[in-house]
């Protein structure tokens, strides 16, 4: 759990780098920024953490249906690994003395992990809306068209690479022996993530984000999880009825 642990935070320090690097004013740094962003090694990089983003959402929806109130008892392979390494009672400095806890040992390793977790999910969260500010921001304007903003080739490329996380997000389902409320609770989290990558805090819609989401078939796949998100809802509601 420790190892967990500071590994997340490591990975919180690390974003909130690239958060900083990523709020600039001035037009000629944030056409700096793009075109680090847009180039392979940023799309690379913008692809990783939409990865880790997916993973850090099904872990958190896992660590909150296994503590109280849930106290769910499927899917809790990997904490059954951790307890098996921490042994059944961990022992613990209370006020200069030792004191062997005697509360369940995946609870004790839930806390910590839910808190770090949840630490990242909220840093992740705010790197992806303000790559999206970045690319979806003042464009280049041509004359020739109006002077109607024109996103660069490296601003098309960075709304495609979200977009198309985005789409897998709500594209995926969880495994079959998995308990409803988890799966629904992974799922749901991408389907609010669509409106904040989509839109701008003042509800103005991003054109680019849109334009690239439908072009990878988006709107096929919210449309395809809020089917399944109401299917699972309404067969745990029959199975709580029996």
């Amino acid at each position: 759990a420790v190892v967990s642990t500071q590994s997340t935070g490591a990975l919180e320090s690390y974003i909130t780098l690239l958060m900083s690097l990523c709020k600039v004013g001035q037009a000629d740094m944030r056409s700096v920024c793009i075109a680090k962003w847009g180039s392979d090694k940023g799309l690379d990089l913008i692809d990783k953490l939409s990865q880790l983003f997916t993973a850090i959402v099904w872990e958190n929806s896992l660590l909150v249906l296994v503590a109280p109130p849930f106290n769910l008892t499927q899917n809790r392979v990997d904490l059954d690994r951790l307890m098996d390494a921490i042994g059944p009672n961990p022992v613990i400095k209370f006020k200069g003395k030792e004191k062997r806890d005697k509360s369940p040992p995946h609870l004790l390793l839930i806390k910590p992990l839910r808190q770090a977790v949840d630490r990242l999910h909220k840093h992740l969260l705010a790197f992806l809306f303000i790559l999206c500010k970045l690319s979806c921001g003042q464009m280049r304007v041509r004359r020739n068209v109006g002077n109607k903003p024109v996103p660069t080739q490296h601003q098309m490329d960075i709304a495609k690479h979200i977009t198309y996380f985005l789409k897998h997000g709500l594209s995926w389902r969880p495994p079959v022996n998995t308990h409803p409320r988890v799966g629904l609770a992974a799922v749901m989290g991408h389907i609010g993530l669509a409106g904040k990558i989509l839109h701008s805090e003042s509800r103005q819609p991003y054109h680019l984000m849109l334009h690239e989401f439908d072009k990878v078939e988006g709107l096929e796949s919210m449309v395809a999880a809020y089917d399944w998100a109401l299917k699972v809802s309404k067969q745990e509601r029959v199975r709580c009825r029996t």
